[in-house]
């Protein structure tokens, strides 16, 4: 009779896999083809996304080797010993805001979305409430199960968007990708970093990985998992330029969304378009539950007496009042700058400050052994 191997708290490679695309893929699969095609000619955007996605699947390998070096210890651990308590504290403060920054601009993203495509008469606080309750619920359960949640929805997301853009391939017209390399050789430079924040999510395989049953292999799965999410991007930014062209995907606020319109479902769906909401709903939902459970992760690991279902429910009126910060799609769009390069630039630091020392620590072991 075999034993089920996840009653003792840990997660799986697979499991490791999954979390960084259920992470990552989020609102920037609804706005970014918009913003891709409006700084680059035809679908010219595809080279932008490729360099972007490797040099984030190096970073991705990075974050989770680093952390794989010290199985079953927490980022608070391995980054005290490297670093010192003081500083591994202060990054650790840094993840949890940035962290209740993300859940907050998701809420306020998927509240501003709904007016758009369902509840046009429904306050958006109300919308904010009753999506974070969900969050708290998820959050206060067994992690384990989040990562089966997410398993099981990003898997479902991600199939159902494939199916999408089979569907629109013969409503497509593959002169609009033509011709190809136009886009001047500065432009692919300036956009490099906003491709970059596109894949913005991998920190939390910095506090995940503690979690991993086999660390060895930890940086491989989480690799392939970046690799997915970027031809996941590439398939849609290009499904979208081939069905309504360059210049309609840089005007159109959700290019996904009127992707998804364009396909008639043979009568059985009048307006296929509102499933595929919902689908991507649940990718957006993944990315605010991972947030927000690695801010209760940490918050635990600095108090470890403090029970995680109080600190999850303490945690959500702060991110409510951050959810109702921005007050129009600007202060929107702002607000995810401002969130995306902050996480990319304390990750960075983290990333290289943690391998500097562990070279320096490693050579003076050697030393003293010699």
């Amino acid at each position: 009779m075999k034993t089920v191997n996840y009653t003792d708290g840990r997660i799986s490679n697979r499991a490791i896999g999954f979390s960084i695309p259920s992470m990552i893929v989020a609102v920037g699969i609804l706005t970014y083809p918009r913003l891709l095609a409006s700084k680059t000619e035809a679908a010219d955007g595809w080279v932008t996304l490729i360099i972007a996605g490797l040099i984030s699947i190096i970073i991705t390998w990075l974050i989770a080797n680093i952390a794989s070096k010290f199985p079953n210890q927490s980022f608070l651990d391995y980054a005290s010993f490297l670093l010192s308590r003081p500083v591994a504290v202060v990054f650790s403060l840094l993840y949890i805001i940035i962290c209740w920054f993300i859940v907050g601009y998701e809420l306020a993203f998927i509240a501003d979305i709904s007016q758009h495509y369902l509840f046009d008469r429904t306050p958006s606080e109300f919308v904010i409430l009753a999506f974070l309750l969900v969050i708290v619920y998820a959050v206060s359960g067994e992690r384990n199960a989040v990562f089966r949640m997410c398993f099981g929805f990003i898997s479902f997301s991600v199939i159902a968007t494939v199916v999408l853009v089979i569907m629109a391939l013969p409503f497509g017209d593959f002169i609009h990708l033509l011709p190809i390399f136009t886009t001047d050789w500065k432009t692919y430079i300036k956009e490099l970093p906003n491709g970059i924040l596109s894949y913005t999510g991998a920190f939390i395989l910095l506090f995940y990985m503690k979690l991993n049953r086999d660390p060895k292999n930890g940086p491989k799965s989480a690799s392939i998992g970046m690799l997915v999410v970027m031809i996941l991007y590439i398939a849609i930014y290009l499904s979208c330029i081939a069905v309504l062209g360059n210049v309609t995907t840089a005007n159109t606020i959700y290019p996904l969304v009127e992707l998804a319109n364009t396909i008639h479902s043979a009568g059985l769906l009048d307006r296929i378009e509102s499933l595929y909401f919902i689908i991507w709903n649940t990718t957006i939902f993944l990315t605010c539950v991972l947030a927000y459970d690695v801010s209760v992760m940490i918050i635990t690991d600095l108090f470890p007496k403090a029970n995680k279902k109080y600190v999850a429910f303490g945690v959500s009126p702060i991110a409510f009042l951050l959810s109702i910060l921005p007050a129009n799609y600007y202060q929107l769009g702002l607000y995810a700058t401002i969130i995306s390069y902050s996480s990319v630039i304390v990750t960075i630091l983290t990333i290289l400050f943690l391998y500097i020392m562990y070279i320096f620590k490693r050579k003076k072991k050697q030393e003293i052994k010699t």
